[in-house]
């Protein structure tokens, strides 16, 4: 392919890599962020409760880590449904918010057969019903497109949680991940960027905001490309990729 030529199909590509491989309706990259997912957090010691549909709100990186070596294992190739749930059900420790932060994210973009229901993600979710009904139907369409969407956990993602509040009942996570998909048999792989937003209700943790952003199209990553999207602020940490 000429210069020319790559510098035509560049935005296509991209259109193609946003569409399929970032959840709910943004993407990043070296032409800007334009990211637009919604972010709600909710009370403390409360039952979920229906909100109202949030605004559109842009990327937010996580910028700092206080949470050192933990959940270096927390990526399988699969996560379960039942997993997931047993996640939620832990105690108030931001160690235990961080893992089960990774394995909504995991399970939530992994579009290879299990089914996603309006149930599951209420058993998810206390945020905006925006976010629900993104969820659900980004989820339907990358099964119809047969997409196979997911996180490759062969690839050693970097990751960040930060403890905003006094009793570790509010974990926000960032998790940078390679995410592989295909459409119409072509590769459609990037790294992700994933902001997952966890709180605990005095028995369970609950998803209460998720956003992501495309970030290097490329598996091995330039320093210009670390230094853009991964070493920003305050301590990372590398998840051990599967073997």
């Amino acid at each position: 392919m000429t210069t020319s030529s790559t510098a035509r199909a560049k935005p296509r590509i991209f259109a193609l890599l946003a569409a399929v491989l970032v959840l709910v309706g943004g993407c990043s990259s070296d032409m800007g962020e334009s990211s637009q997912g919604v972010i709600s957090t909710s009370t403390p010691g409360a039952k979920p409760t229906q909100h109202e549909p949030g605004a559109a709100t842009s990327f937010t990186k996580v910028e700092q880590d206080k949470l050192a070596d933990v959940n270096v294992k927390a990526l399988t190739d699969t996560v379960a449904w039942d997993g997931v749930t047993e996640a939620s059900r832990t105690p108030a420790d931001p160690r235990y918010g961080e893992r089960f932060a990774i394995l909504a994210a995991h399970y939530l973009t992994d579009s290879r057969g299990h089914e996603l229901t309006a149930s599951q993600v209420d058993q998810l979710l206390d945020a905006p019903t925006t976010l629900h009904r993104y969820l659900i139907a980004d989820h339907a369409t990358q099964v119809d497109l047969e997409t196979r969407r997911h996180i490759d956990p062969h690839v050693s993602p970097w990751i960040r949680s930060d403890v905003p509040e006094n009793g570790a009942s509010v974990v926000h996570t960032q998790l940078n991940a390679y995410t592989r998909a295909s459409v119409n048999g072509q590769p459609a792989d990037a790294w992700v960027r994933f902001r997952v937003d966890v709180q605990h209700d005095g028995t369970r943790w609950w998803l209460t905001g998720f956003n992501n952003a495309l970030g290097s199209f490329e598996v091995e990553l330039t320093e210009r490309h670390k230094q853009l999207y991964f070493y920003s602020g305050e301590g990372w940490r590398r998840i051990p990729a599967l073997k």
